[in-house]
């Protein structure tokens, strides 16, 4: 995969292919996280409690209880193992797709060109967020010490912890005003997003991996 491709890619499974050895398990479970948390609004409840255990699991706030609910749950199952990408794929991403673009009232059976225009849409949204999530593998930032000023430090800390990430372009212009002019820093922060928790930028300021 090229820079030019990994920028206008619409597919994730790609993506996740090319990041295989490079990116961390914490990035991988939070990706997939974020991929069913865009559709949580039509999630069940034990659906949701187990996105939730699982993201408290990849910040290393605990384990993962393996109750009967869980142990036969396919997000648990993927992102367990996230070094087998091709299984978390069709199983945590792929699924969301599936529950979000049902949910809207696309059915595969009753108009597969409008289903498949809706899980594109919906891949689409996948593959932002993953850019949002490991930023541009080809041009890796390192974060100058001079930008972690206790502005900077307590908003990015603020968004982190309450997942609210409105006030990106706030922190671009703390970043900007402690003498950051990174362009990618820049742009990421004041683009239009999806922005999840994993966030490139936000890790690089809380110091995430």
């Amino acid at each position: 995969m090229t820079e030019a491709e990994w920028l206008a890619c619409g597919d994730p499974e790609p993506m996740l292919e090319f990041l295989r050895g490079w990116a961390s398990d914490r990035k991988l479970r939070l990706f997939a996280v974020a991929c069913c948390r865009k559709a949580w609004a039509w999630l069940a409840g034990h659906e949701k409690f187990a996105v939730i255990a699982v993201e408290e699991y990849a910040e290393g706030n605990g384990r993962i209880p393996l109750t009967d609910t869980f142990r036969h749950n396919s997000l648990v199952c993927a992102v367990c193992s996230p070094n087998a990408l091709s299984a978390a794929y069709r199983t945590a991403v792929n699924a969301s797709a599936a529950v979000a673009t049902t949910a809207k009232g696309y059915a595969p059976q009753a108009d597969p060109e409008e289903w498949r225009v809706a899980d594109a849409a919906e891949t689409q949204g996948q593959s932002a967020l993953m850019r949002c999530i490991f930023g541009n593998p080809f041009r890796p930032v390192a974060a100058d010490p001079r930008w972690l000023t206790s502005p900077v430090l307590d908003l990015a800390r603020a968004m982190y912890d309450g997942r609210d990430f409105g006030p990106m372009t706030v922190l671009a212009d703390a970043l900007e005003e402690a003498g950051c002019g990174e362009p990618d820093v820049l742009a990421h922060c004041r683009g239009d997003g999806p922005h999840a928790r994993g966030c490139w930028v936000v890790d690089l300021v809380v110091g995430k991996t």
